[in-house]
């Protein structure tokens, strides 16, 4: 079946120029999305590479294989001429066209926490899924993959606090302002997508009063600030993370040479950050 596509998705297929970043809530249609660009993007690409590739960078393999899947199922739909036969097949791991005598690759990589076992590959694209859970290590390993191609970044996820490089990408093009910004930076959020999406073929009135029922749910499930995150799109501060890993990592090792503690006083302070009992925070 094909896939109405709503604007903004229609706005990320048609974006040739700029690295793109999409900050989203769950269950939007964002893997179908990417697939269907993938495939166009292969399709169009021209460059003197023998071979075109996009590399679909993961934490798992199976989410990795998935937007393999849904690329191949697009482009058995739309080009079935340009899919690669024999050798060249579709695999759980790869999709390959064949257009003008160049080969097209999609490529499934799972990277797991660390991003090395991208190292060593060339690509004109590095697609991200779940950019937010992806560690700062896997993009410092995974990014020179485009240093000789004039390559482009396309990631998406949810957030994961306010921490990594997919936040503060989003930072600095959405709150910051920066002109320098490397990403143009698409937001939705599965309320809004429940709300606003036109009913059709591919998305019928049936699953929209479903997705507002199960959002209920949720909403009555799930605290506050995990709602948000996972279904708003909103940079939630690493789910009741009142303090920075890096500040906690700083107080906790005291030098003795700048830091005096002194052996007698009068007054102290403590924080209870354990959360063991019924508040949520206190400061004695």
């Amino acid at each position: 079946m094909e896939i109405q596509l709503d604007k903004w998705q229609q706005e990320i297929l048609e974006e040739e120029d700029r690295h793109i970043l999409l900050a989203k809530g769950r269950r939007i249609g964002a893997t179908h999305l990417f697939a269907e660009k993938a495939v166009e993007w292969l399709k169009t690409h021209h460059n003197d590479h023998p071979t075109s590739q996009i590399v679909c960078a993961s934490l798992t393999i199976d989410q990795a294989q998935l937007l393999v899947a849904f690329a191949t199922s697009y482009a058995q739909r739309k080009y079935p001429e340009l899919i690669g036969k024999g050798k060249n097949k579709p695999t759980l791991n790869r999709l390959i066209l064949k257009v003008k005598k160049n080969r097209r690759i999609l490529l499934a990589k799972p990277v797991g926490d660390t991003g090395r076992s991208s190292r060593g590959f060339e690509g004109q694209v590095l697609m991200i899924d779940e950019g937010g859970f992806q560690p700062d290590l896997f993009f410092e390993a995974a990014k020179p993959i485009l240093a000789t191609t004039n390559g482009r970044i396309w990631m998406f996820g949810t957030f994961d606090g306010q921490e990594g490089y997919f936040w503060k990408n989003y930072e600095k093009a959405m709150i910051k302002k920066d002109p320098k910004a490397r990403f143009k930076v698409w937001e939705m959020d599965t309320e809004t997508v429940a709300r606003d999406r036109p009913i059709c073929k591919s998305w019928t009135l049936e699953q929209r009063e479903g997705l507002k029922e199960f959002l209920a749910e949720e909403k009555d499930d799930m605290s506050e600030m995990a709602y948000a995150q996972e279904y708003l799109g909103v940079a939630a501060l690493d789910k009741r993370q009142f303090y920075s890993d890096d500040w906690i990592d700083k107080v906790c090792h005291v030098d003795e040479n700048e830091q005096i503690i002194p052996k007698e006083g009068r007054n102290y302070g403590g924080f209870d950050l354990a959360r063991m009992g019924g508040d949520y925070f206190t400061s004695e």
